[in-house]
């Protein structure tokens, strides 16, 4: 039997479900506690996907298994994960392709993504999209231009 995959813009609804799928991930895990010491709240994450940028959901079998937000603001995506017992179905890359489309529909032709240092998801985009990276601190900063081609 298999199973329907569905992406579509979040809602405020899915909150939650967004807070769940981030602190169910192993690489650079989090804890609610730690998310709420960082200003990572309910009413953060809703403003996130509504007033300064947009969200998306992956749902495998009507569960939400993924989510990425884009900030308009600063032409970034500002999060993306993935359940772990999820990995590897190409969510993740159709959670990146619908922030980064998005962004470049608002007028950005240059997008980041910070992600932690030599972590896997990071290594494999720089990879698969030939991303350029740059090194600040602890996180690898990508970033890659409309005019590369990443579409």
């Amino acid at each position: 039997m298999e199973t329907t995959t569905r992406l579509r813009e979040a809602t405020i609804a899915d909150v939650p479900a967004i807070f769940a799928i981030r602190v169910s991930v192993r690489e650079n895990s989090a804890t609610m506690e730690n998310l709420y010491k960082h200003g990572i709240d309910e009413q953060m994450v809703a403003g996130a996907i509504t007033a300064s940028g947009r969200g998306w959901i992956v749902e495998e079998g009507g569960r939400a298994v993924g989510f990425s937000i884009a900030d308009q603001l600063e032409g970034s995506v500002f999060a993306l994960f993935v359940r772990p017992e999820s990995k590897g179905r190409g969510y993740g890359g159709s959670l990146l392709d619908a922030a980064v489309q998005w962004l470049f529909a608002k007028g950005f032709d240059c997008v980041w993504l910070a992600v932690g240092r030599n972590t896997r998801p990071s290594l494999l985009l720089e990879a698969l999209v030939g991303l350029r990276r740059a090194m600040q601190n602890r996180m690898a900063i990508l970033n890659w231009n409309f005019a590369a081609g990443f579409r």
